[in-house]
């Protein structure tokens, strides 16, 4: 018996055949020019870094259309090997959301980059020097074992002098483990170049004067878990527009000080206060010798460009502006 052949049907039955031949070429095409894409993408910022010479010749808007195909893993990974004052310059450039993703992807600092000892209870390490190279410091969550537990008073503090500040200069990025529970006095105080900082979830403590002056930075997270913010902790950081209250606050400022927690950040527009944390009790503070006084001067000089909602809420609670 012969076979007959439907010559319509062949033709149709090839015609697809043919497209999905096709559609699977064109997918293999886009996916290899994603992946070419991207790979151009990092080539060209790593290209524009190399060739950029920190502050002075940074082009900030050349730097922005070049960030469009960039994770933040490879920012990262491409800023690692980019010169400190690049990195500076970049990484203020870049969108907050891009930095605060790419922190997590810097290589871990080792032991040696620090100097420490164990606390009073021996069972945890206090950072209490560091002397690593700087750009972004990724504190290692244990050291010989133990768990990193605080960082020490002034261990990242920079010095000014004559209005220059004389170390430190290199250091634009600090990743803190979720160890961590407490911030020592004048930390990083001073430390103008810091321009990026991850808290950790299990921070409980932020010491005297520990961020004042750091101009920098633009937004900070408190975690919930902070239950004291020291005296003078966040004052006068000059580039600062947002930050908020925890929920777990219970120790704000020190009224025998000149100086409040959050006090002349003339550029603050936005304070995030927990609509459930009541302020009354933040703005009394007790004396080695009992004496009850207040803390009205914690926002002092912090509250112009708040908004009025913002505002009205800390001056009903007896805090001036």
């Amino acid at each position: 018996m012969k076979k007959t052949f439907n010559k319509r049907a062949i033709v149709r039955i090839a015609g697809t055949v043919a497209a999905i031949a096709m559609a699977g070429l064109v997918a293999a095409g886009c996916s290899g020019e994603g992946g070419g894409g991207q790979r151009r993408a990092e080539q060209a910022l790593t290209r524009f870094l190399a060739e950029s010479q920190g502050g002075a010749n940074f082009d900030a808007a050349a730097f922005s259309d070049l960030l469009g195909g960039i994770s933040p893993e490879s920012f990262a990974a491409i800023l690692q090997n980019s010169p400190v004052d690049v990195m500076a310059a970049a990484m203020t450039a870049a969108p907050a959301d891009l930095v605060a993703g790419s922190l997590g992807h810097f290589a871990v600092g080792h032991g040696g980059n620090f100097a420490y000892d164990l606390n009073a209870t021996g069972d945890g390490i206090i950072i209490t020097a560091y002397r690593g190279p700087g750009g972004v410091v990724v504190i290692p969550a244990t050291i010989e074992g133990f768990p990193v537990v605080e960082i020490g008073n002034r261990v990242f503090v920079a010095n000014i002098q004559q209005g220059r500040q004389t170390t430190r200069q290199n250091l634009v990025g600090v990743v803190i483990p979720n160890s961590v529970t407490r911030i020592g006095d004048e930390a990083f105080r001073n430390l103008r170049s810091l321009t990026s900082i991850t808290l950790p979830n299990g921070l409980t403590h932020i010491g005297n004067h520990a961020f004042a002056g750091a101009h920098g930075l633009t937004s900070v997270r408190i975690p919930d878990s902070v239950t004291h913010i020291g005296e003078s902790a966040f004052w006068s950081m000059n580039s600062l527009r947002s930050i908020n209250l925890p929920l777990s606050l219970t120790v704000l400022g020190d009224a025998q000080k000149i100086f409040g927690s959050f006090s002349n950040n003339r550029e603050l527009v936005e304070l995030i206060i927990p609509y459930s944390l009541d302020l009354a009790p933040l703005i009394i503070s007790v004396t080695d010798w009992g004496i009850t006084s207040t803390n009205a001067h914690t926002f002092e000089g912090s509250m112009g460009r708040l908004p009025l909602a913002t505002r009205a809420r800390l001056t009903d609670a007896g805090f001036t502006q």
